[in-house]
């Protein structure tokens, strides 16, 4: 996407971390938040328009 007013860059980029669950006992909605928000930062640490999922349901 364009982003003709950006110093940095004039491509605006997406990273994104995503993950799943099947509600159950084991996990809380703050062990999905972390999770999402872990693959997040794995996804930045790829590069630009990065995306990282994972399933809690499989850990």
């Amino acid at each position: 996407m364009e982003n003709k007013h950006s110093l940095p860059s004039r491509t605006l980029t997406v990273s994104v971390g995503l993950t799943t669950i099947t509600p159950n006992s084991d996990f809380t909605c703050a062990h999905l938040i972390k999770e999402a928000d872990d693959l997040l930062y794995k996804a930045k640490n790829k590069g630009k328009d990065a995306l990282c999922v994972s399933d809690l349901a499989f850990i």
